[in-house]
């Protein structure tokens, strides 16, 4: 040991043997293993490491800050250093290693098979990309692979936002709430340039066929339920072949929440609603059912036969609108000279009086009405008698 200008100088030492030890403890203390180094030692084993450039490693499994002990895995390469908020530092040794991608609180991997989460609180993923030139961007790509032998009878869903939950906002009104949303982007070129086809949103198709497969209704796009607007211009390529028709699925007649503007198809015909009417665009006859009243259905059609076998009475017709127009086709059967009274609903003048049908079997007589909500009356317009077979 050497004292020279009040400095007390010791060997180096090692971990076995430190330079500065203690009396019955002599192998714990510290020893410096190279210039600029300082090592402290308990047993015979290196514990915290102060090298020339500042680092300070610390040795062993178990690490403790502020009187809490961790756990470091020696199979971990890294760690990380997190402050919980009130001052109190942690060290922990992530699940992830340098091949993985992690989110919040990087407990969280993307890798192999595994899911990835987002477990932040109020986390969102933003992607942002920078100015570029040069080359064509593409701020996202998702490829799908080939997947075989999948589960019997179970859905395969490629994408799936599930955005099924309550959003609850404090009270005010709210002029827009939107979901997802696109905004289009606008393409430029350097010199004059024509882009024949842009797009902002396209699907290529409907699924296709594969092996083995029927598809009993491949759709390119389905909204499932609620009410669908086109605010803008809509283009229908519509031409005679099927693939690209326009198909309105034929349902039963409309009878509430009728809109100007509305149009809607039925087994009997294609039906639009314009003046607060509902104008049939096509149409074909509707049979009556011959009984002793006979019933009309107005917003089933325009042109109404019924064969006669017995003198009957014409039901006020259901379901008017104003400016209905409807024709009726009576014909006579059984052995004829049979008759119709006419409900009340049924107004005739004295310039069109009600008609005296045909007698004979097998002729037919035309009588047409025009409806007038404001009278609540079916208005004889005109007939044509006796056109027999």
């Amino acid at each position: 040991m050497n004292v020279p200008n009040g400095q007390i100088l010791s060997v180096g030492g090692d971990a076995t043997n430190p330079g500065h030890s203690f009396i019955g403890d002599t192998d714990t203390g510290m020893y410096s293993s190279g210039a600029n180094t300082l090592n402290l030692v308990t047993g015979g084993t290196s514990r915290l490491n102060v090298l020339s450039t500042g680092e300070v490693n610390v040795s062993g499994a178990l690490f403790g800050v502020n009187g809490v002990t961790y756990t470091w895995a020696a199979a971990n390469a890294a760690g990380q250093l997190t402050n919980d908020g009130s001052g109190n530092l942690s060290w922990s040794a992530p699940s992830l290693t340098a091949t993985y991608v992690g989110f919040g609180d990087a407990s969280s991997k993307l890798t192999g098979s595994a899911n990835m989460t987002w477990n932040d609180t109020y986390g969102g993923l933003s992607l942002s990309q920078v100015v570029g030139s040069g080359t064509i961007p593409r701020i996202l790509l998702v490829t799908g692979a080939a997947m075989t032998a999948l589960t019997a009878s179970t859905e395969a869903i490629d994408v799936y936002f599930n955005l099924g939950r309550t959003v609850q906002f404090a009270t005010g009104a709210l002029t827009t709430q939107r979901a997802v949303y696109i905004t289009a982007p606008t393409y430029a070129f350097v010199g004059t340039s024509t882009i024949t086809n842009a797009y902002t949103f396209a699907i290529s198709g409907a699924p296709g066929v594969g092996a083995n497969a029927t598809l009993s209704n491949a759709r390119a796009f389905v909204v499932e339920s609620g009410l669908s607007e086109f605010k803008g211009r809509t283009l229908f390529a519509a031409s005679t072949a099927s693939a690209s028709s326009i198909r309105i699925t034929q349902g039963s007649h409309v009878t509430s929440g009728l809109a100007d503007g509305d149009v809607w198809c039925t087994a009997t015909g294609f039906f639009g609603r314009t003046g607060g009417a509902t104008i049939p665009l096509s149409r074909g006859a509707v049979g009556l059912t011959d009984a002793a009243n006979i019933a009309t259905d107005a917003s089933l059609g325009t042109l109404f036969g019924v064969t006669l076998t017995a003198s009957r009475t014409m039901s006020a017709p259901t379901n008017p609108s104003n400016g209905m127009m409807i024709m009726y086709r009576i014909t006579q059967g059984g052995s004829g000279s049979y008759t119709i009274t006419w409900d009340p609903v049924f107004q005739f003048s004295t310039n069109l009086p009600a008609p005296v049908l045909s007698t004979a079997v097998g002729v037919k007589d035309y009588i047409g009405f025009c409806y007038d909500s404001g009278l609540a009356k079916w208005h004889c317009v005109s007939y044509a008698l006796g056109y027999g077979p």
